[in-house]
Formats: structure tokens, C-alpha cells, sequence
């Protein structure tokens, strides 16, 4: 194909006639520079002037309007999180500055410490920046970051490494639920095998536990803060009204928490679990009212050996250990306790499902987000969708 775009010139062609067309070439070039140059020229000072202006993020400027604003940073939350957060309460005007403004400084934001700060509304995306970075503004001493989906297990390790307060005592303060403040309607009308616990109830936020003595204290403020959530959401009244008791909503969120890979997905995830228990088509495509989760097969392994493993990590004995009280494999209905502490979104999304008629959902993107299908057939394909893209063997 090269052949086709080859010069036809003659080789024996003379000198002379050559360098003519040589002058002519360079002043050719020469104008083609200058014009380049010109064009160059005229898009630098329009997008400096104009298309610059008109797609750089919002900010304010200044230090603020003198509205002060509590934010609290949770661990794990990426820069781009934090943004979202300083927009949704008004510190920021947009959550694209406060990134910028961390990339701008060598990726500050990313040596923001967990803990609680004061701000002010309308400050610009530097000045948030400038507070966030500096572990000293942190206004709660002791601050201690609970995340959502940790077990109690995990939350009682964390505690006693904070406060010095051995696990052992907090195991033994969460003997009793109701006496840390959980409302005794939680454990209204159990069903056959599910027992009383405080799983579920110690709400995942930042503490400041500097002033508390006990294991009791410590657990009871998260109480009160479960307490609060959830009587903002009306969240054991919408339960009722979709005729399922509270502590079933629960467990519904304790699942969604922990097998959900992004908050889109919360509502759809639930849905999928109250059709296994309660779908006309359950029966026929999976064989019984089964949660059918790995999750809860892994919490009742922790529990019973004291071994962390991830769903993806247990061997087929563990998944089949008819032992394990929290195997939803076979079993129907219900297990005997939550499997995680949900936070705000799974908890709504436990009450306000999707309206669908999903069997079954795939983590198939590497973002966490799942596909989801109503028979075995549509959720093979989708696993085989997870597969190429490396998310599942």
C-alpha cells in the first residue's frame, strides 16, 4: 500500500530544478509557521479568556461567611468524598474546587485525619483545604471513626485499642441491649431461632469518647445515636407499614451494608432479599424463601472460630457447615441476628426498596456496581460479564 503514496519523481531529474522547489518550500513552511503561531496564539488567549472561565469549577472566595458548620471525616473517605461532603452542607461551592485545590497543593487532602472540624459556609476551596490538612483543628479529642458495615467484633477491637477499655468488657456491656438503650419493640415478635443482640444497633460514625469511663457508656452513646437515626428516618414505622417487623428491616440493611459495592445500589440490593423471602417466582428459580448470602456464612464462621474471611475466601465445608446458624444457604427465612452496623443509606434503602423483580445480583464493575437479574439464566450471563471485566473468578 506504500507503493501507492511514493514520489513518481525522476531520479535523473536536475539539481538545479530541485533547489528551486527547495527555496519555495521554505517560504511555504515559513508562512504555514507563522500562521500556526498566530492560531496558537489567538486559542491560548481564548481559552485563558473565556473557555478557561467558563469550565473551571465554581469556588468562593475568602474564608468564609461566618456561619460556622461541623463536618465530620470519616476514615477511608477519598478526597473527592470530602468534596461532596464540604458541597452538601454549603462550605464549598462546588466539590470540583476542593479537588482541584488538593491537586493544586501535592495532593493535601489526602493527609486529612478522621475527626470532626469547624468550618464556615461559603469558604473558598483552599481555605477548607487549609483547615482539613492540619490534624490540630480537629475539634473532637479522642475521636474515634466507626465504619459502616463493621461487625462487633471489629467495633469492640477498635474501641479497646481508642480508649483502653478491655474487648472483654465491652462484650460483656452488650450482653444486655436493652440496658444500653435499644428499644425493647426491636425484639417484638422474634421468629424461631433469632435472638436478642446488639448487632446492628452501634450506629458507624466519629465519637468523641474522651469523657466516658466505661464500656457501657461508650456503647450506649451508640445506642442513642442509632436511636436518632432512626426515628429521623421513621424508619421502624415505614417497617411496619410494608407489614414486616423492624428487626427484619434490620437485618435487611445489615446485609445490604455489607454486600452493596455503592450507595445506587442499596435499594435494588434489598429488593433482591425481600424477593427470595417473599417473590411469587422464588420458589421456581431458587428452590426456597433463602437469603441465600455468603456474608452471613462468613459472620457465623467469625463468630464461631474467631476467623475474618471474606465470602470469596471460605472453602466449600465452611459454606456448607450445617453448624453455622447463620448459613442462608439452605436455610429459610430469617438469621439469628443482624451480620453487620448499617448506616444511614442501607437503613433507608431497608425500608424504601426498589420496585423490581430481582432473583439476583453480581458485583460486576470495578466500581463496585452490580448487575442484577430475575432467573439463574440472565444472572449466569451477568457473572460471566463480572468475569471478563476480573471482578469474580
Amino acid at each position: 500500500m506504500l507503493d501507492e503514496f511514493t514520489s513518481e519523481r525522476d531520479d535523473n531529474e536536475p539539481r538545479r530544478h530541485r533547489k528551486k522547489e527547495s527555496k519555495s518550500s521554505v517560504v511555504a513552511m515559513a508562512l504555514v509557521v507563522v500562521l500556526l503561531g498566530a492560531v496558537g496564539f489567538g486559542g491560548w488567549w481564548g481559552y485563558n479568556h473565556f473557555v478557561k472561565g467558563m469550565f473551571s469549577a465554581e469556588d468562593y472566595s475568602g474564608d468564609g461567611n461566618g456561619t460556622l458548620v461541623q463536618i465530620e471525616i470519616k476514615q477511608g473517605q477519598s478526597v473527592a468524598d470530602i468534596g461532596n461532603l464540604l458541597y452538601d452542607e454549603g462550605v464549598v461551592a462546588s466539590s470540583q474546587a476542593f479537588v482541584n485545590a488538593s491537586e493544586e497543593n501535592n495532593d493535601l487532602g489526602t493527609t486529612i485525619h478522621a475527626g470532626v472540624y469547624e468550618l464556615e459556609e461559603e469558604m473558598s476551596a483552599e481555605a477548607a483545604l487549609e483547615i482539613l490538612a492540619d490534624p490540630d483543628n480537629v475539634i473532637v479529642e479522642g475521636a474515634v471513626t466507626i465504619n459502616e458495615g463493621w461487625r462487633t467484633v471489629r467495633i469492640y477491637n477498635v474501641l479497646s485499642e481508642e480508649t483502653g477499655i478491655p474487648v472483654e468488657e465491652f462484650e460483656k456491656a452488650a450482653e444486655d441491649p436493652v440496658d444500653l438503650g435499644v428499644n425493647p419493640m426491636w425484639f417484638e415478635n422474634l421468629d424461631d431461632g433469632v435472638t436478642m443482640s446488639i448487632e446492628g444497633f452501634l450506629f458507624p460514625a466519629t465519637y468523641d469518647f474522651s469523657d466516658s469511663k466505661s464500656a457501657q457508656e461508650v456503647l450506649a452513646t451508640m445506642v442513642a445515636r442509632f436511636n436518632q437515626e432512626v426515628e429521623d428516618l421513621g424508619f421502624m414505622d415505614r417497617a411496619v407499614e410494608r407489614d414486616i417487623e423492624p428487626w427484619m428491616a434490620l437485618q435487611i440493611a445489615s446485609i445490604v451494608q455489607y454486600e452493596s459495592g455503592i450507595p445506587e445500589d442499596d435499594a435494588k440490593i434489598a429488593r433482591v432479599f425481600y424477593n427470595r423471602l417473599y417473590g411469587e417466582n422464588a420458589l421456581e428459580q431458587i428452590g426456597c424463601r433463602c437469603l441465600q448470602t455468603d456474608a452471613s456464612i462468613s459472620y457465623g464462621h467469625e463468630l464461631e472460630t474467631g476467623e475474618v474471611k471474606g465470602s470469596n475466601e471460605l472453602t466449600n465445608e465452611e459454606l456448607n457447615d450445617p453448624d453455622n446458624e447463620w448459613s442462608t444457604a439452605s436455610n429459610e427465612g430469617y438469621m439469628p441476628t443482624a451480620i453487620s452496623n448499617p448506616g444511614r443509606a442501607a437503613l433507608e434503602a431497608a425500608v424504601e426498596p426498589a420496585d423490581g423483580d430481582w432473583l439476583y445480583f453480581v458485583t460486576a464493575e470495578e466500581d463496585g456496581s452490580a448487575l442484577f437479574a430475575e432467573t439463574n439464566a440472565e444472572h449466569e450471563e451477568n457473572k460471566q460479564v463480572a468475569r471478563e471485566n476480573g471482578i469474580i473468578d
